[in-house]
């Protein structure tokens, strides 16, 4: 049963990106990885819940792939460490950028889809950790009820 609820949260975070489009960043013309429907919320909101991604597992996965491994527990473990690892490399310029902020943008990294969750991102924000060349989409953060009541 976690293994599945595991599958189904990936599933989903794959599905909320999968819509992702870009636009053209206001500031300097060049492409840019926010979702369009988050630019809409800043008409009415200052602030908005997001979710920057960053590039996908699939290299990571790779390397755990071709090894072989005495015990699904072992192979387990390894999917996770090679994850784990992936993401902190991948994220660790946008989290530092985030903690130097002053004051320090609170945020959750997530290792699993490789992803960094605000909670409470301005415009501005957005616009600077869209030109961050790891980023590969912004968005407004979904939650499961929302999709469900879709």
């Amino acid at each position: 049963m976690e293994l599945y609820l595991i599958t189904l949260s990936i599933l989903l975070i794959v599905c909320q990106f999968a819509y992702t489009s870009t636009v053209r960043n206001k500031e300097n013309g060049t492409q840019s990885v926010i979702d369009p429907s988050l630019l809409e919320i800043f008409q009415t909101k200052s602030t908005a819940e997001i979710v920057v991604a960053f590039s996908g597992n699939t290299a990571a996965l790779e390397q755990v792939k071709t090894q072989k491994y005495a015990t699904r527990s072992e192979r387990l473990n390894a999917v996770s460490t090679a994850l784990q690892t992936h993401a902190y490399q991948s994220q660790e310029k946008v989290a530092r950028f985030l903690n130097e902020k002053n004051p320090p943008v609170t945020f959750t990294s997530a290792w699993i889809n490789n992803s960094i969750f605000i909670k409470s991102a301005s415009l501005d924000l957005v616009y600077e950790l869209a030109a961050f060349p790891e980023v590969t989409a912004i968005r407004e953060t979904t939650s499961i009820a929302t999709i469900i009541k879709n």
